[in-house]
């Protein structure tokens, strides 16, 4: 009879290496996700079984890629292959669920081209989506509308020339001008809106002055107006950007294209009552038809510190009056400004908040009344981390993906560190409907039967091979009332080689 036992139990002792600072290597895999660090968990948040869509990214991450975890912070999913990643979030495409991240290359901080990235839950993909030609996708902003789910709304950046000398920079420069493109995803990627900021924008109000975020020339041209979050009304009639080096919400017509109010920076249309004002700001969102807006209030940036610290806010706004009031505001473990993105999401209105701190490697989430129910980091849980060698621009908690991957379950075999045994490692990257796994073994491919069953626990399990030790073994992923999901090759004992491939149930 052999001895089941989780991973969690070897992995405790040293068997995951370490192979750069924060991040862990499987046996069943060559992934090194960064390690999910978490020190605050209630149960009314691991009640909901969330998962955690997270896009690490730094000089403290050696792998990076899109990466799910649950909420015991275990990986769920990483993907290596596609790169560097943003944005990473569930949308609806054709009444179904996808997975959709930004995954490209960055020219110069802020400025990037690539394609966003659709995929179901089969990880396959099912759609790639850039910005009408010649321009590439930006990663700051992809959403599949809510009154069209075949037409998104996305970001990109094109470089014009520009006469800079009435902001103090060269009269033949250089601009990055920020778009803002509705296309469709019938694969044309027919262009339906096309907004330009510069020439909807006035340059005297820009807070980017050549040397902040470009020189205004041809190689560094500069970022004047950053359009980094676009959400787009649930009529589809409205579109409100933010801009984070104008320091303004902007909300307009998608009709005519035309700015119906801008609200911050230096020339705001809007009065602000106590609390209310924000600096650098993210993720502008709207609720409550439009009466309340969501935003990530960075309050400084690469250049500039303005408050004490980054904080989640809410909105009330009265477009008739012109005034904003502070409703409520959500404040880090730790206090601190965050230099580059992050997000605000708020569950319902009235109900929890989930905000991640951007370039800190910080995530929450809070209760209405800023009662703290989760606090986890990328990395080190220490307050020296903040704006440091992780973060992730955007990260978003969900309940609605489920992954039936189209790969089979993996499975490694290895002698302890010891020389005491052998040991059967088991994964399976992306699936989260696994409730258990069952070790089949045997003298011959043929006639092997159960000899183990675990709970699943983590994202690699493994079980220890009694003696004797028999020559070949499998592993069977189980979901609900035990049914079979998938299962991994065979697997010869003494050499650790696969001699057959494993397959996916299909029901």
């Amino acid at each position: 009879m052999m001895l089941a036992r989780l991973a969690a139990v070897f992995l405790s002792v040293g068997l995951a290496t370490a192979v750069h600072p924060y991040e862990f290597s499987f046996l069943t895999t060559n992934s090194t996700p960064v390690a999910l660090n978490i020190s605050t968990c209630s149960s009314s948040f691991t009640s909901s079984h969330p998962l955690i869509l997270a896009t690490p990214y730094g000089k403290g991450v050696s792998s990076p890629g899109p990466t799910i975890y649950d909420a015991s912070g275990a990986v769920v999913w990483h993907a290596p292959e596609w790169g560097v990643a943003h944005d990473m979030n569930v949308q609806t495409l054709r009444g179904q669920p996808v997975l959709a991240f930004w995954t490209g290359v960055e020219i110069k901080t802020g400025w990037v081209n690539g394609t966003v990235v659709l995929l179901d839950k089969s990880y396959s993909v099912v759609g790639m989506v850039a910005a009408r030609a010649p321009y590439r996708a930006d990663f700051h902003e992809f959403e599949i509308l809510r009154s069209d789910d075949d037409t998104a709304v996305l970001t990109s950046y094109n470089r014009i020339s520009a006469n800079l000398s009435a902001i103090g920079g060269p009269a033949e420069g250089y601009v990055l001008d920020s778009l803002v493109q509705i296309v469709t995803l019938d694969g044309s990627d027919s262009l339906r809106f096309n907004w330009s900021a510069w020439e909807h924008l006035p340059l005297n109000e820009t807070y980017a002055l050549p040397g902040t975020r470009g020189d205004g020339t041809l190689d560094s041209p500069l970022d004047v107006a950053h359009i980094n979050a676009v959400d787009v009304s649930a009529d589809g009639r409205s579109i409100l950007m933010s801009s984070r080096h104008y320091q303004q919400l902007i909300k307009v017509d998608r009709a005519t294209g035309e700015v119906v109010w801008r609200m911050g920076g230096m020339k705001s249309d809007f009065t602000f009552g106590p609390g209310a004002e924000f600096h650098f700001q993210h993720h502008g969102r709207w609720h409550e038809n439009g009466r309340a807006i969501s935003v990530f209030d960075n309050g400084a940036s690469d250049w500039e510190v303005i408050e004490p610290t980054a904080r989640g806010i809410y909105l009330s706004v009265n477009e008739k009056t012109r005034h904003v009031e502070l409703v409520r505001e959500w404040l880090p473990l730790y206090r601190n400004i965050t230099k580059m993105m992050g997000d605000v999401q708020v569950l319902l209105p009235g109900g929890n908040v989930w905000i991640d701190f951007g370039t800190n490697p910080w995530m929450m989430e809070q209760t209405w009344d800023g009662e703290m129910l989760f606090w986890a980091t990328l990395g080190p849980n220490e307050p020296s981390e903040a704006n440091g060698p992780i973060g992730s621009d955007r990260v978003f908690r969900t309940t609605e993906w489920v992954g039936e991957p189209a790969a089979p379950p993996a499975m490694a075999v290895a002698q302890r560190l010891n020389g005491a045994g052998t040991e059967v490692y088991v994964s399976w990257n992306g699936a989260t409907t696994v409730t258990e796994y069952e070790l089949h073994a045997g003298a011959s491919p043929q006639s092997m039967t159960v000899v183990a069953r675990t709970a699943k626990a983590g994202f690699e399990n493994a079980f220890l091979l009694s003696q004797p030790e028999p020559q070949f073994v499998l592993a069977v992923a189980l979901g609900q009332k035990g049914k079979e999901l998938g299962r991994t090759g065979v697997y010869d004992v003494a050499d650790g080689l696969r001699v057959s491939d494993g397959r996916v149930a299909r029901i």
